[in-house]
């Protein structure tokens, strides 16, 4: 699943950023298990799970070319709470990207118990453009400004993979500039419309 949802994305960025194949990533970033190893950042009532990119023995690189890019990763309905989230974020990381993920949910994401009760439709309509868009806007305001991420690539997934274009619709200095989005959904014509940047598509 993270290999699925990975390696699309890295590649339609890389080749935005006119990369050499020392940025096109291998299996060997990904993890599949394991223990996150970013930390989550409360910034003006938002949470964000930060991963910085880190060498072979697992310290932190330092400020480097790589690190002026960075990726908005937009989870699923399971939210940051969710350890394979988390390590997806981990991963981008490991490709040599400051990779951030926002709490779009307020810490009450789906639950991962699968005879967990769950409403699909109460769920989406308590998390839509006017809810979810401010809390992107954020994000992404805090990987320029605090950061110094030069540019942004957003990647999202399901139902919130909608908001990883609505993303690279919005005015240069706010938005990012490459988007991916794997099963998106509630995508609307308007929406797509409004792409300014180049974008990438994975249906299920």
């Amino acid at each position: 699943m993270l290999a699925i949802n990975f390696f699309p994305f890295v590649f339609s960025f890389a080749l935005f950023l006119g990369a050499s194949s020392e940025y096109i990533a291998d299996l060997s970033i990904l993890a599949f298990t394991g223990k996150p190893v970013g930390k989550v950042v409360p910034i003006d009532g938002l949470d964000l799970y930060v991963s910085m990119p880190r060498n072979q023995s697992g310290k932190t690189n330092g400020a480097t070319a790589r690190t002026r890019f960075g990726v908005l990763l937009l989870t699923d309905v399971f939210g940051i709470q969710s350890t394979e989230n988390k390590l997806l974020v981990d991963s981008f990381a490991r490709a040599g990207y400051v990779a951030v993920a926002p709490d779009l949910f307020d810490k009450k994401p789906k639950s991962e118990e699968p005879m967990a009760g769950f409403n699909a439709t109460e769920f989406l309509k308590a998390h839509g453009p006017a809810v979810t868009d401010p809390k992107v806007e954020k994000a992404i305001a805090y990987m320029r400004d605090k950061m110094d991420i030069q540019k942004i690539a957003s990647t999202g997934y399901c139902f919130v993979g909608r908001f990883a274009f609505r993303a690279l619709g919005l005015p240069q200095n706010k938005g990012v500039q490459v988007a991916f989005a794997a099963h998106p959904t509630l995508l609307g014509d308007d929406e797509i419309k409004a792409i300014k940047g180049p974008a990438s598509l994975a249906l299920a």
